[in-house]
């Protein structure tokens, strides 16, 4: 039986799931005696800060099993929300936990990325620590960003030793997006991305001590050992909680407004009996709703995560101006799929239902011509990159993309970006890319390809 998935509490955008460490520890092994590929996400303030600026880490918070919050400042964030969070749940403290549980129940561990040796040498401790525990392999692969590892290389150690639970070590948003390109296709329960907890284990990094970390000081334990490489870090990340901290109270001091719709707001039961009931695209109406607390919007991140995972969008519309600027600063608008009014969603909805053709692929005088769809990701790639195949003969001359409609790309979409460019290079064939914007665009920048596969500039790190 799958875990059920905990309630969630939304803070500055992402949402943290409402649990402790024993009721994490729980959840974990229940996953991975289920067998179905879930993932973790170990989020401080400076995942909500990366993933303002990064469209494809937000997406992956957004779309994250279980999101918890390693420190005590997301804590501290939900409690001036006015739903906080019981407790922080650290990856470092966690991964320990997972492998005394792990070697109670009989599941085997595989410890990926780090320093060459970091991983081999905590795996040890865990041993030591727990002589039970089976091991199921350590690997560091060489340093490579993420579009140019040997993915199938690590794939094959996976099928190989058949892990219940990967720790994966590549440093954040990089671990996070290689779990998630993955994730839904390979055999692996249960995979955290775990930072620096490698390094703490194997000794290579001293954690703060018990005492500093009670008091929520780790941070400036972690900068006091690492100046150079910390303090930049953690200067942004106190501008950047105290101007959230800022806008999201103005928001909430601010009138509720008109409303735009007369029509009775949604109730809970309606939105989960819809979801429930396996309808694709369910339209629900905020009604004159001046406010929506952080555990409402975990429920709604919840409920559109669900009808996402099967194609399915949840469309909401209407509510206070007051609303409509809580969601946009959180940047829970395209998520949430919200709208003025009905008639918006409703214009939506059909757009929705006709891009259901999932993109185009024409072939006219020798060039091969596809309209992308309005998300290239991981999930339905495999099928899209079968219907190019086929449209793809010896005799073509060029490939033309258009890329207007692509709303979201992640890193798998990217990755299928630049093989077709290269193909295009080998073969001497001409190859052009045009129409990416918004969130598409920025993750193309992000990656350090936007240049070489659409002419658009990179911007100033």
């Amino acid at each position: 039986m799958v875990a059920r998935e905990p309630g969630a509490r939304v803070v500055y955008g992402v949402p943290f799931h409402d649990v402790t460490f024993d009721e994490a520890v729980a959840w974990c092994v229940d996953t991975m005696r289920a067998g179905v590929p879930r993932f973790i996400a170990t989020a401080n303030v400076d995942f909500l800060m990366q993933a303002r600026r990064d469209p494809e880490l937000q997406r992956i918070l957004l779309e994250a099993d279980l999101v918890i919050a390693d420190g005590q400042p997301v804590v501290q964030a939900s409690r001036r929300q006015g739903t906080p969070l019981r407790e922080r749940v650290t990856g470092s403290d966690l991964t320990p936990l997972l492998a005394a549980a792990c070697a109670r129940e009989g599941l085997r561990v595989f410890l990926l990325g780090g320093a060459p040796g970091v991983a081999e040498r905590a795996a040890q401790v865990l041993v030591e620590r727990h002589p039970s525990l089976q091991v199921a392999g350590c690997y560091s692969p060489p340093l490579a960003g993420l579009l140019e590892m040997d993915h199938e290389a690590i794939l094959a150690r996976l099928r190989e030793t058949r892990p219940h639970l990967l720790l994966v070590a590549f440093g954040a948003p990089k671990q996070e997006k290689f779990i998630q390109l993955h994730v839904r296709h390979w055999s692996v329960p249960l995979a955290i991305g775990v930072g620096g907890t490698l390094d703490f284990l194997a000794g290579a990094q001293t954690r703060a001590p018990v005492w500093v970390q009670r008091l929520s000081l780790e941070w400036l334990w972690r900068m006091g050992t690492n100046p150079r490489r910390l303090f930049k870090r953690y200067a942004s990340n106190i501008g950047f909680l105290a101007g959230a901290w800022w806008r999201w109270n103005r928001v909430r001091r601010s009138a509720p407004g008109a409303v735009e719709t007369g029509e009775t707001a949604w109730s809970w039961e309606q939105i989960e009996d819809a979801v429930a009931s396996g309808e694709p695209l369910v339209l629900a109406s905020l009604g004159d709703r001046s406010w929506l607390t952080s555990d409402e919007l975990g429920r709604l991140v919840g409920a559109a995560r669900r009808l996402r995972r099967r194609g399915g969008r949840l469309l909401l519309y209407g509510g206070t101006e007051r609303v409509r600027r809580l969601l946009g600063e959180f940047a829970l608008v395209e998520y949430l799929e919200h709208h003025v009014d009905r008639a918006a969603a409703e214009r939506r909805r059909a757009s929705l239902v006709e891009a259901g053709r999932g993109g185009l692929i024409e072939v006219t005088d020798r060039v091969l011509h596809l309209t992308l769809p309005m998300e290239v990701t991981g999930d339905g790639l495999a099928a899209w990159s079968d219907r190019v195949a086929a449209a793809w003969t010896a005799d073509l001359a060029a490939v033309h993309i258009e890329a207007s409609a692509v709303e979201f790309i992640d890193s798998a979409g990217i990755g299928w970006l630049v093989a077709v460019a290269m193909r295009c290079r080998e073969a001497g064939m001409t190859y052009r890319a045009g129409g990416f914007r918004g969130a598409a665009l920025r993750s193309l920048q992000l990656a350090r390809v936007a240049d070489r596969l659409t002419g658009t500039r990179e911007p100033a790190s």
